[in-house]
């Protein structure tokens, strides 16, 4: 069997406390890339459970293909640049645990990245929920719907390839790293999104894809919700700073909706006239909410998320203006001066 003439492609997985996933997504991806290629580099955040005895008897069994890789500060973009450094291969892939891929997708991004002038390319996502009951599936349609995430491509999903100021995961060349630089450890959230800003800044473009789709597992609490929006918000603010502008007016819309809720309720407390407006506000958004939740329960052909997605709507928005907010103050009022562009 001659040499393989494909680009070696290392595939890099941020995890912590993944038991549940790990070992099916590193054996799938060894069964259906044989002919390619590749190494599997784990950056464990320092699990707690059985995820790395799971990597390191796969690392044993395939020390060629496998590698696990300390990540003692435990977050994403330390893992991500961790994999970057230690990746041997020419094609640099992340992959996140939580999520379901197409049998082919190595082989099936490779062949996008060859034939597009892209610098980074993502798949499209369904969001599948992470159970049976109703409200995990509202939580799911919440994060597929135009009302819940607006006009995020790679959420909502792209019928032709589309450029875009960002996108999920990516599928990139090692070169696209030398010109612009890691991931900036500084964001916790939305890293993806200040480096796709900066390919931008250099002159590159990205690229979200109809095909292959990922399925990503979504939260599957109000609680846990809540907690992912409000650090999406929150870091969406500091990734404002650092790149020197908001990177789409969608962002902006639930925390100046919900700033103008509480700015006009304290002035309707000095001039009465003013009670109204909050109000139909608040009753505006509530209609919104109800009438998206009849569309999606109509095309999922689940009535019973009529009476869930709403309240998952608002947690969702509510979470992530809050988080942008006290983002805001911090990054753009008490410290303006604090150098984030570095």
């Amino acid at each position: 069997m001659g040499k393989s003439t494909e680009p070696y492609v290392s595939i890099i997985i941020p995890c912590r406390n993944e038991e549940r996933y790990i070992q099916k997504i590193i054996i799938d991806l060894l069964n259906s890339n044989t002919d390619i290629p590749i190494e599997i580099l784990v950056v464990d955040g320092m699990s707690t459970d059985n995820t790395r005895e799971i990597v390191k008897n796969l690392e044993q069994k395939y020390p060629d293909k496998v590698h696990l890789i300390d990540n003692t500060n435990k977050y994403v973009p330390h893992a991500l640049n961790l994999g970057i450094k230690k990746a041997r291969g020419d094609i640099l892939v992340r992959l996140d645990a939580h999520a379901i891929y197409p049998k082919n997708y190595i082989k099936d991004m490779l062949n996008w990245l060859q034939k597009t002038d892209a610098w980074n390319i993502g798949p499209s996502v369904k969001v599948v929920p992470s159970g049976n009951d109703v409200l995990k599936k509202s939580i799911a349609y919440a994060q597929q719907s135009v009302f819940g995430v607006g006009k995020a491509l790679w959420r909502v999903g792209v019928k032709n390839p589309t450029y875009a100021d960002t996108t999920w995961l990516f599928f990139t060349k090692r070169e696209v790293f030398e010109k612009v630089g890691g991931f900036d450890e500084r964001l916790i959230r939305n890293q993806d999104a200040e480096f796709n800003a900066r390919i931008l800044k250099h002159g590159g473009k990205v690229l979200v894809l109809p095909t292959p789709v990922v399925q990503l597992i979504a939260r599957d609490s109000l609680k846990a919700l809540f907690r992912q929006y409000f650090q999406y918000g929150y870091y969406r603010a500091l990734s404002a700073k650092i790149i020197g502008k908001f990177v789409s007016f969608r962002q902006l819309i639930p925390p100046m909706f919900f700033s103008s809720i509480l700015i006009l309720s304290i002035l309707s407390l000095f001039f009465k006239k003013l009670w109204l407006l909050p109000l139909i506000e608040l009753l505006t958004y509530m209609a919104a909410a109800i009438i998206f939740s009849v569309y999606e329960a109509i095309k999922s052909k689940n009535l019973l998320i009529i009476f869930t997605l709403p309240f998952v709507y608002f947690t969702m928005h509510f979470a992530f203006a809050l988080g942008f907010l006290i983002g805001f103050i911090k990054f753009f009022i008490i410290n303006p001066k604090e150098r984030h562009n570095e």
